[in-house]
């Protein structure tokens, strides 16, 4: 055999995180954030949480908010 032998494993060649291999990857679990963590820092004011939609889309009823408040990138305190 001449060349690179490459070999894709769990789809690791595609460009990103192979997505059967995310814990609860739709939030479906009794607690709905089971699996993922919630990372502060410097204070930030961010928030997440898991909305249920269930009614307007039964096939995808959990789905993950993060809320970032405005922040004025050219104001210099």
């Amino acid at each position: 055999m001449y060349g690179i032998f490459f070999e894709d494993i769990n789809m690791a060649a595609d460009g990103g995180v192979y997505a059967e291999l995310v814990k609860n990857r739709s939030f479906e679990f009794a607690s709905n954030l089971a699996g993922w963590t919630e990372h502060i820092k410097n204070g930030s004011k961010a928030k997440l949480s898991v909305v249920s939609r269930a009614e307007e889309r039964p096939e995808n009823p959990h789905v993950a908010n993060v809320t970032i408040p405005t922040f004025n990138w050219l104001h210099k305190p």
